[in-house]
C-alpha cells in the first residue's frame, strides 16, 4: 500500500503535517483522498460543487470522458482541451458542447524563440527550427526541480521557477542570470500582468505579485489558505488560482485582496485554469470541465 502524508496549511501560511495514511491499497486502488471516502464504484470522484460564492455563477459543465491535466486552450468562441483516453476537444465556450475533436495536443501561440526544460534542471532557448541558441544548468536537484518549471518572458526578462525554491530572471538572449530570490515553499510558473509585472502563486496559498526587472516583491495576498502549484490565470484586474482541493480562488489585483473562492467539489486539480472574457475554465481529474463567470468582470 502507498502511504502519504498531507499538510494543513493555516490562513497565517503555517504548514502542519498530518499523520501518514494510506492513499492506495495493495491492488492499487485509490481508497482514501484528504482522509475521506470520496470515490464512486467507477472510481469517480464523488465532485459535487458546493454553493456558489457571491461574485461567482457556474455557468456550465461538462464531462469529457477522461482526466484534465494540461490547460485549456482558448481561441475564438471555441476551448480546445486535451482530455485523457479522449484526445483534444473543441468546445463551444457558451455552453460547452462539444463541436469537433482530434488526436493531436492544441497548438499554443506561436513564438519566435521557444524555451524549454528538463527533469534535469537545464533550461534551452530553440529557434523556430529547433537549432539550441543557449543552454543553461540551473540547478542539480532531479525531483521537482526545474522540469516542472514553464519558462514566461515578461516584460525583458525571461522568468523561471526551480525546485529549490528559487525565482529566478534570466536574460532571455543569452540565459544569464540577472537575478534570483529564494522563499521557503515551492512556486507556481510565472505569468504576466500588465506587461511590466508578474504573478506566482506559492505552496502555502499566497499569490505574489513581482517585478521582473530585479524580481522585487511588489505586493502578495493569502488567496485562501489552500496549496497551489498550478499557474494563475490573469484577466483584467482579477488572477485565479486553483488548489488541489478542488477549489476557484479569485483575487482582486487591484484592491490587493481576496475576492472569493469557489468549491469545485474534486479533491485534485492539476491543470492551470484559462480566463478569458470575465469566464474561468478549469479541469479536474474527473474529467469534468467548468466555466465560472465573475460577477465582477464584463462578460
Amino acid at each position: 500500500a502507498l502511504t502519504v502524508t498531507f499538510h494543513d496549511v493555516g490562513e497565517d501560511g503555517s504548514v502542519k503535517p498530518q499523520p501518514p495514511r494510506s492513499v492506495f491499497d495493495e491492488a492499487g486502488k485509490l481508497v482514501d483522498s484528504q482522509g475521506l471516502k470520496v470515490y464512486d464504484e467507477a472510481g469517480r470522484f464523488e465532485a459535487t460543487p458546493g454553493p456558489e460564492p457571491a461574485g461567482a455563477k457556474i455557468l456550465w459543465s461538462q464531462n469529457l470522458g477522461g482526466m484534465i491535466l494540461d490547460k485549456p486552450l482558448i481561441q475564438g468562441d471555441k476551448i480546445l482541451v486535451s482530455v485523457s483516453e479522449q484526445g483534444v476537444l473543441a468546445l463551444d465556450r457558451r455552453d460547452g458542447k462539444i463541436v469537433e475533436n482530434s488526436s493531436s495536443a492544441p497548438a499554443d501561440e506561436d513564438k519566435s524563440v521557444a524555451y524549454e526544460t528538463d527533469w534535469a534542471g537545464e533550461i534551452r532557448a530553440l529557434s523556430p527550427d529547433g537549432t539550441i541558441l543557449w543552454k543553461k544548468q540551473l540547478t542539480d536537484l532531479i525531483y521537482f526541480s526545474a522540469g516542472r518549471c514553464i519558462p514566461a518572458v515578461i516584460g525583458r526578462t525571461l522568468v523561471i521557477t526551480t525546485g529549490k525554491p528559487l525565482l529566478m530572471g534570466l536574460d532571455p538572449k543569452t540565459g544569464k542570470t540577472l537575478w534570483e530570490r529564494e522563499e521557503k515553499v515551492s512556486y507556481s510558473s510565472a505569468v504576466p500582468w500588465k506587461i511590466k509585472l508578474g504573478a506566482v502563486a506559492t505552496m502555502d496559498g499566497r499569490l505574489q505579485v513581482f517585478k521582473p526587472a530585479g524580481g522585487k516583491k511588489v505586493f502578495e495576498v493569502q488567496a485562501g489558505g489552500a496549496s497551489f502549484s498550478s499557474r494563475p490565470a490573469v484577466d483584467g484586474d482579477r488572477a485565479y488560482l486553483v488548489s488541489f482541493e478542488g477549489k476557484l480562488h479569485a483575487v482582486d489585483l487591484k484592491g490587493h485582496k481576496a475576492a472569493w473562492t469557489l468549491n469545485l467539489g474534486s479533491s485534485y486539480i492539476f491543470s492551470d485554469p484559462a480566463a478569458r472574457d470575465g469566464v474561468v475554465y478549469v479541469g479536474n481529474l474527473n474529467g469534468d470541465l467548468f466555466a465560472v463567470q465573475d460577477l465582477a468582470l464584463p462578460h
